[in-house]
């Protein structure tokens, strides 16, 4: 299969047949992350919270490889800890490498949040991921700030659309 055709794919939030039970692959991915005993996974830094909002401290790649377990852990936070009840800012800092598979892991998670009704930004980001989100058209879709300060003075003001 193409590169083209799985990042289109994730985008879509088409999922490949997996020959495990859904319980199992739930059960084995929260050992990999440790959830049950509270440990954060490898691709998160910190989670902190901020005047109304969670901020999301990404680290290392965050690609196609990693979006799977980033997909589940999002799931299970919001399933276990109501991590969507507040506004959120993902901070791409640490970040070494995006790549498209990135921005469907985004826009979901964009899509997910205004849903509740709260407001979601990004801060810190790669140029890799700007060209990848111009390339996209999607440049304008999902909030950039260049400080977690100026995030937060946003969601103040801002109303949600």
């Amino acid at each position: 299969m193409q590169l083209q055709n799985i990042d289109l794919m994730l985008l879509f939030g088409i999922v490949l047949p997996n020959p495990f039970s859904g319980r199992k692959i739930k059960n084995m991915l929260f050992d990999v992350f440790n959830i049950r005993k509270g440990k954060t996974p490898p691709f998160i830094d910190e989670i902190a919270e901020k005047d109304n909002a969670h901020i999301v401290r990404l680290k290392g790649e965050i690609d196609m490889f990693s979006i799977p377990d980033i997909r589940q852990y999002a799931q299970t936070a919001q399933e276990k800890r109501g991590a969507l009840q507040k506004n959120i800012i993902v901070d791409f800092e640490k970040v070494t490498h995006v790549d498209s598979a990135t921005i469907a892991v985004l826009l979901r998670a964009l899509f997910m949040v205004k849903h509740e009704r709260h407001k979601f930004a990004l801060i810190n980001v790669t140029e890799e991921l700007k060209d990848n989100l111009k390339i996209a058209k999607l440049e304008k879709a999902i909030p950039i700030y260049d400080s977690e300060e100026s995030a937060l003075k946003s969601f103040a003001t801002k109303k949600q659309s």
